[in-house]
């Protein structure tokens, strides 16, 4: 970027000092020229230490883990805040059961009447 700064800037003086010939190339001229970037320059470095600090020794405060369930459904509570500390076995959240319970209960029904058909099977075999 400060690249692309100097060369504009040595464009303006050509045009304005050797192009359009708008001020005399004197001695005056040529340290007003060379002066303003190298002024502009150290400004820029020294505002870049206050609003842009750098180091080497740069460490990572906080971490960020994706949360993937493996089960689709609702979120009905969020036990956490933001940026609290969680240890392993934390509910971190909730979600609805009411779909689940519905498939369990299908489940449940259908299993019941396997074993009723299963009974009748036996009683059919006894029977001959």
């Amino acid at each position: 970027m400060l690249e692309i700064i100097l060369i504009l800037y040595g464009l303006v003086v050509w045009w304005v000092f050797f192009k359009r010939k708008l001020y005399p190339w004197n001695k005056r001229s040529k340290i007003i020229v060379f002066a303003i970037p190298v002024v502009f320059i150290i400004l820029i470095i020294l505002l870049m230490n206050i609003f842009a600090p750098s180091s080497s020794d740069v460490r990572v405060t906080r971490h960020e883990v994706p949360i993937i369930p493996q089960v689709k459904g609702r979120v009905i509570e969020v036990a956490v805040t933001d940026n609290q500390r969680v240890k392993k076995g934390d509910v971190l959240f909730k979600i609805d059961p009411e779909t689940y319970q519905a498939s369990v209960n299908a489940l449940n029904a259908k299993l019941k009447l396997a074993k009723k058909r299963v009974q009748e099977n036996q009683a059919l075999v006894k029977t001959g």
